[in-house]
Parts: C-alpha cells; structure tokens; sequence
C-alpha cells in the first residue's frame, strides 16, 4: 500500500512538471520599438544588406507623388525609384527627378541609400530583388553609368520611344532589358481614364493633349517588380504620423 501511495505522488509530481524533462517555462514578453525606432532599424536593415541591383521604390509626401501612385492600375503604394549600385565602395540610389529647383538637376543621379529614403520627406518605401547573375548586375550598372555620362535627362513627355530623355521607371526598365538582353518584360500600361485630365493639366506646359496622354503608353512604378523575377524583401513605413 504503501508502495503505491509513493507511485502516485511521483506520478502527480511528474505531471506537474517539477521532473519533467520539459518544465513550463514562462516567456518573457520581448521589449517592443517604437514607430520611430522600428523605422530606423528598417531603413538600416536596407542599407547594410541591399545589394547592387536591387530595386528601392518610395512614396514622397508631394502633391506630384500622389498623382503618379494614382496612374498605377493595382498596386498604388509608391511614386518613384531607383536601382542600388556600388560607387567608390559605397552603395548609392541611381534615379532621375523632374527638379525644378536648379537648373540642370533634372538628370540622372546618385544619392545614398538613407537620403533617398529619408523619413523626413518619404511616407513609405519598398525593397525588391530581380533575379540576376553578376554579369547581369555588371552589364546593368555599366548602363545606367552611360546614361549618366551622357547626362540624360528627365523625361517631361513620358515618352517611351526615345532614349535622349527618360524618367524614372523608364529608366530602369531599358537599363535592365539591356543589361539582361530581354530576359526581364516589364508590362506596358495606359493612363487610367479618370487621371486623363489632370495630366492634361499638368502637362499644359508641353501642350499634350487629352488624346496624346490616353494612347501614350508608360511604365508605371509597380510595372518594375510586378513580374516572376522580381521578389519583394520588404515594405516601410518611414515618416510617423501624429
């Protein structure tokens, strides 16, 4: 009997896990960031392990970003982008801006990594990997470096037929079909119908007409990582709203 009263407190002490070969243990909640602290560790996260040729795509907080994020047909989360190279051992955003603000400006440009996602005037960002060779990325870097020899500039017209001037997502997308030969297709769309007069407008400048924009085809933002070959690493948001 006695026997047996010794089994059952072994058996009760087993169960309760105090010989258990796996005692509960009681999880200690992690130290959570803040937004702004969180934003900071994204925007490191993209600077220390993008590589060359991976695409950073943005959302600025200006009356133009919102226009050009409304011309995408589905994914209408960003306005502009750039392709990240290698330059004096650094990494850098090459792009091209419409800048108004000084003369000249308007053409192709490298900017680091934390300024072209800079909270203070960005809303949001993405990070994106092509599935490339390193001869592909070689072949792609040496393409935008010759379009900034040549100092293009940026394309007003939105004009897909000449290579003299482009903008920023027409930039990428000949850089890659040249430095891929074609491996990369990047869909081709027209202005949604409802954006037609407000491009009119903008446009007022270059005289494009209502008919010009709606047969006008372009490449839209969500155009260069909408395909099989293309990976989204991350999405951020950068400025913290009161």
């Amino acid at each position: 009997m006695k026997q047996i009263f010794v089994f059952y407190i072994l058996m009760l002490l087993y169960f309760t896990g105090i010989f258990s070969c796996n005692p509960i243990v009681k999880k200690v909640p992690e130290k959570t960031l803040s937004d702004s602290q969180l934003v900071e560790v994204n925007i490191n996260s993209i600077k220390l392990n993008s590589q060359p040729g991976d695409l950073i795509v943005r959302l600025s907080d200006d009356m133009i970003s919102e226009i050009i994020k409304q011309m995408a047909e589905g994914d209408k989360s960003f306005s502009h982008a750039g392709i990240v190279v290698i330059k004096h051992g650094k990494k850098f955003v090459c792009h091209i801006l419409p800048d108004d603000n000084k003369l000249g400006a308007d053409s192709v440009r490298f900017e680091p990594i934390d300024s072209f996602i800079n909270p203070k005037t960005n809303l949001s960002c993405g990070w994106f990997r092509y599935d490339l060779t390193l001869a592909e990325i070689n072949n792609l870097t040496r393409q935008l470096d010759s379009f900034y020899q040549r100092n293009v500039h940026f394309d007003r017209r939105f004009d897909l037929k000449s290579d003299d001037e482009l903008y920023c997502s027409e930039m990428i997308m000949k850089a890659m079909q040249k430095a891929t030969n074609k491996k990369l297709q990047f869909s081709q769309m027209y202005v949604p119908e409802r954006m037609i007069k407000m491009l009119v407008f903008y446009f007022k400048k270059i005289k494009l007409t209502y008919a010009e924009i709606k047969k006008r085809p372009y490449i839209s933002i969500e155009s260069l990582y909408n395909m099989p070959q293309c990976k989204e690493i991350m999405r951020t948001k950068l400025k913290i709203m009161p």
